[in-house]
């Protein structure tokens, strides 16, 4: 199974769990994405062509947002920014090139919270900049993907109607960590 069908496996879970999660937006044309990603000079990996070409954005659990692309280069250059003053702050013990970090994820309601790929290596990563936190969860997007995946499929969930929150125990965190060799998994 290729990365794209990962993604609408995965989505398709997603509105089983929360059949408000519907894809309202249209993908792009692969030129509108070329385009974009040439404004950040840097080519986008295959992935994220797919990606923007099957979907331009969605919203579910009411908390977390697939960006648009065009959020997602506003947002990319937002982390740019924030990363940069952090790297310069007296606080930072760590550098951090954001350079080629494109976001994907973003979660509410700080909407200062990302699922963030390393275009340059596929690395996944998570970024809070409002408390100042970046983890890297995985030396590949594909990794992840399969982690998602096999959480939803063995059902290693608890869904929350009501605050439409999805909680994963952590001892079956601890086992999917282990069966993909991910430096960490927080499940959206």
């Amino acid at each position: 199974m290729d990365s794209l069908e990962k993604i609408k496996a995965i989505v398709a879970h997603i509105q089983a769990i929360d059949p408000h999660t519907t894809i309202v937006t249209p993908g792009l044309s692969k030129t509108e994405i070329l385009d974009a990603f040439e404004t950040l000079e840097f080519n986008p990996p295959a992935i994220l062509i797919e990606l923007y070409q099957w979907c331009n954005g969605f919203t579910f659990f009411d908390d977390y947002r697939i960006l648009s692309l065009s959020e997602a280069v506003v947002h990319h250059r937002r982390i740019t920014k924030s990363l940069e003053a952090f790297n310069n702050s007296k606080r930072s013990g760590s550098y951090f090139h954001g350079d080629y970090w494109f976001p994907i994820v973003c979660c509410y309601p700080s909407w200062d919270d990302y699922y963030i790929i390393d275009i340059e290596n596929l690395s996944l990563h998570t970024a809070s900049f409002e408390g100042r936190l970046f983890e890297k969860h995985a030396s590949h997007f594909d990794k992840y993907l399969d982690a998602l995946l096999y959480m939803f499929e063995n059902k290693f969930y608890t869904y929350f109607e009501q605050s439409k929150d999805l909680y994963v125990d952590e001892d079956k965190c601890t086992e999917v960590i282990k069966k993909y060799r991910l430096i960490n998994f927080d499940p959206l």
